[in-house]
């Protein structure tokens, strides 16, 4: 069977594509097809898997001139999707979302291919709403997601990277050089809306100070060199501050307690790797969907949740002190978290795909 696999856009909607890619091509011919010069190029040529690209343009909901030549590159990217398809014929499309997803899509229904898709978020987007149309299923990663999509709508959970939860914790503290006996505390804010977080964050580690604890925290580009000049003020607590970590293999791992965003590669990661996590979600996200993305875990008692408005430095410190330190809380957290993990969603999505279009 030939796949062809839609992406793009951000790292959210790439790698759990590269995930499934991964497992499908041991056994079938994939396909990638993406926007021109975007991340998901480097990163799936990265991959070793081939990749096509046609024109995309991110179409606003207001007239701009600017989405005057968005809208020319939609129209664009569709004619080209219609001859990328009618040359390469794939069995099935498979769109895991990204602007570059809808005209693959509806060049998928003008030449009679099979389509189906793949929902990161806990509340579908708009794309995918508008996409369900022209779709045959809707693969989703949170349980209860389905329904949206009515009939169409299977639960099979987030795809994520076989290495991610493969590393054991001794091996990974040796990496990272950790002290025997010390607590890890990891933060991954990244630069998007990192800033309101970050300054939790600090305002916490302040109250944490004296503790057996390793804080790792990237902070982003923006508020890197912020903080590091703030780092004085953390005396007596070991922290290691970087722009980004390019080894999540081993901060996962390592950890024994994360603070995140809640998009849903994060969120699947953590599930995939039982790691105790407070989930702070960026205000502004689409359809406030990390809200919602924490949720889903908060109320199966498989995580902690905070909005920024409800948040402050000593309730998230106190929070994580309890966390780290009370006996029986991180454990009762993995222990949910056990009970909602879905092994091998790629595997799954890939069975239901054979079953029909194989």
């Amino acid at each position: 069977m030939k796949i062809m696999i839609a992406t793009g856009g951000t790292g959210g909607h790439i790698y759990p594509a590269v995930a499934f890619g991964r497992e499908a091509g041991k056994s079938h011919e994939i396909i990638f097809i993406g926007s021109c010069g975007g991340m998901e190029e480097k990163i799936i040529t990265g991959e070793g898997f081939r990749f096509l690209s046609i024109p995309a343009g991110k179409i606003i909901r207001k007239f701009t001139l600017r989405n005057v030549l968005n809208m020319f590159n939609f129209v664009k990217g569709i004619f080209a999707a219609v001859n990328l398809i009618k040359k390469e014929k794939p069995g099935v499309i498979l769109g895991f979302g990204g602007y570059v997803c809808a005209p693959v899509i509806i060049a998928g229904r003008l030449t009679g291919t099979k389509v189906v898709l793949h929902e990161q978020n806990a509340i579908p987007g708009l794309t995918n709403k508008v996409l369900m149309r022209f779709a045959e299923k809707v693969f989703v990663s949170f349980p209860g997601t389905e329904k949206v999509f009515k009939n169409k709508g299977f639960y099979t959970g987030n795809p994520v990277r076989e290495e991610i939860g493969s590393l054991t914790k001794e091996k990974a503290r040796q990496a990272l050089n950790i002290e025997e006996g010390k607590k890890v505390l990891s933060i991954i804010g990244g630069s998007q809306g990192a800033r309101s977080m970050n300054a939790f964050v600090f305002e916490a580690l302040k109250k944490l100070k004296g503790q057996e604890l390793e804080v790792l925290w990237m902070t982003g580009e923006k508020d890197y060199e912020f903080y590091l000049e703030k780092l004085p003020e953390l005396k007596g607590l070991k922290t290691e501050i970087k722009m980004f970590f390019g080894n999540m293999l081993e901060i996962y791992a390592a950890s024994d307690v994360l603070v995140a965003r809640a998009g849903a590669t994060t969120v699947a990661e953590v599930i995939k790797c039982l790691l105790p996590a407070v989930f702070i979600p960026f205000p502004s996200s689409a359809n406030n969907h990390q809200v919602y993305n924490a949720r889903t875990l908060f109320e199966k008692g498989a995580a902690l949740m905070y909005e920024e408005k409800d948040l402050t430095g000593e309730r998230l410190a106190a929070e994580l002190k309890n966390l780290l330190f009370r006996p029986g809380a991180a454990s009762s957290i993995k222990e949910h978290l056990k009970i909602i993990t879905v092994k091998d969603s790629a595997k799954i999505m890939l069975t239901e795909l054979e079953k029909k279009y194989a």
